[in-house]
């Protein structure tokens, strides 16, 4: 059965949320172990709440052109909890032009992580929920197994949870290659460059979770064709990540050479020990993103049957 345009519309841009340029002063360059950056994001991960801003572009050949990804927010690695607001205006021009220039600031987009679950709100959203209801509910896990494929994983690539950006960095692997020395929002940081193996992955995280992480990281390696991908992070002189750098393409299996898809994206970490409460909205401002779904493909079945 064919999605409604409007439906086609919503799990375009969800899918896109729900997946950030660096200067350093180079000098010689060396290598180091790649447990420096575990421990580093160990440390960050433990020094409470922080600051991020996220920024970059991910182009999809069909477009062709880079589509702009901007957000900022607070997160707090103990609690597993954060919040950002990330602004893609630019996916106008993906949903088929559908938005009118003074529209396309509806696509600024608010996400609360709370463990697993996503809420999500913009006034794009807006129209395709109940009256009264306000926030997007996605369970990862749920919808996930739903699909056959662990969502945690995925959301490296989509702009989306930044929580779990820093968690991967544990997953680099062989030589660490020390670049050289940059300020990054006046403080002094080693900037370091190393390769992510998604397939160690899966034996860093609790044992409780890794048949989960383990079928996630083929589905993703099966999905991007391969299982690695490059990274620089930016350390201070408390081991505390402050930038991380993604720049790669990939392409998807399957697809042809000229079908490959570019991401590149910045995330600056600063501010520890920001004190904002972060929690999930109230229960009554929010739908289930996965009886959303089913309500409208229900709705878009009975217009057809009806001739419609």
């Amino acid at each position: 059965m064919r999605k409604p345009r409007h439906l086609r519309s919503l799990l375009a841009a969800l899918v896109l949320v729900g997946t950030p340029a660096a200067v350093a002063a180079c000098g010689g360059s060396e290598h180091v172990s790649a447990r420096l950056v575990s421990q580093a994001v160990a440390t960050t991960s433990s020094s409470g709440e922080f600051r991020i801003t996220i920024g970059g572009s991910f182009r999809i050949p069909q477009l062709g052109k880079a589509i702009p990804l901007n957000g900022a927010g607070v997160v707090d690695p103990r609690t597993h909890t954060g919040r950002v607001a990330v602004d893609l205006s630019g996916l106008s021009s993906l949903i088929g032009g559908q938005l009118g220039q003074t529209q396309q600031s509806a696509l600024r987009i608010e996400e609360v992580f709370v463990g697993r679950v996503i809420y999500m709100r913009s006034p794009f959203y807006a129209r395709f929920l109940p009256k009264g209801k306000t926030w997007l509910r996605l369970d990862l896990a749920a919808f996930g197994r739903q699909l056959g494929i662990n969502l945690d994983q995925l959301s490296q690539f989509s702009g989306g949870d930044p929580r779990q950006t820093l968690d991967q960095l544990r997953a680099v692997s062989g030589d660490v290659t020390k670049v050289g020395s940059a300020t990054i929002r006046g403080v002094g940081t080693t900037h370091y460059r190393a390769n992510v193996d998604l397939r160690r992955y899966p034996q860093l995280v609790p044992p409780a979770q890794r048949p989960a992480a383990e079928q996630g990281m083929k589905r993703l390696i099966s999905l991007t064709g391969t299982s690695s991908f490059p990274v620089d992070v930016w350390i201070d002189a408390q081991r505390r990540v402050r930038r991380i750098g993604l720049r790669y393409a990939f392409k998807p299996k399957g697809q042809s050479a000229a079908q490959k898809l570019s991401f590149d994206e910045t995330v600056d970490i600063f501010d520890f020990g920001a004190t904002e409460k972060i929690s999930a909205p109230p229960p009554g401002q929010t739908v289930d993103f996965t009886a959303l779904i089913n309500r409208l493909a229900q709705q878009q079945g009975g217009q057809a049957g009806t001739g419609q």
